[in-house]
């Protein structure tokens, strides 16, 4: 990733505050979330153009993650079952 693309992703990470994040789940989500990401199975994370974010999130199977920012507010869309505020996305 080239330092650019690499900013622009750190800079749509640093406008999810963490606060926006835990409201949007479910605090079990929440906590299940948080532990994918710190043991690493969150992968191939890619932003696309100003306020989208991809990414693959390995649990049972492997599964498609968005995220969208927008002045409205964090809108997202998982490929599990769940589809939408589930631990993957968390």
């Amino acid at each position: 990733m080239d330092d650019i693309k690499e900013n622009k992703l750190i800079d749509f990470l640093r406008a999810l505050k963490f606060e926006q994040i835990q409201e949007n789940f479910h605090p079990q989500s929440f906590h299940k979330g948080l532990r994918y990401y710190e043991s690493e199975h969150v992968k191939n994370v890619v932003l696309e153009g100003e306020d989208k974010c991809v990414a693959q999130v390995f649990g049972q199977k492997r599964y498609s993650v968005i995220i969208r920012l927008t002045n409205a507010g964090l809108h997202s869309y998982c490929s599990c079952p769940v589809r939408s505020a589930c631990k993957h996305i968390a």
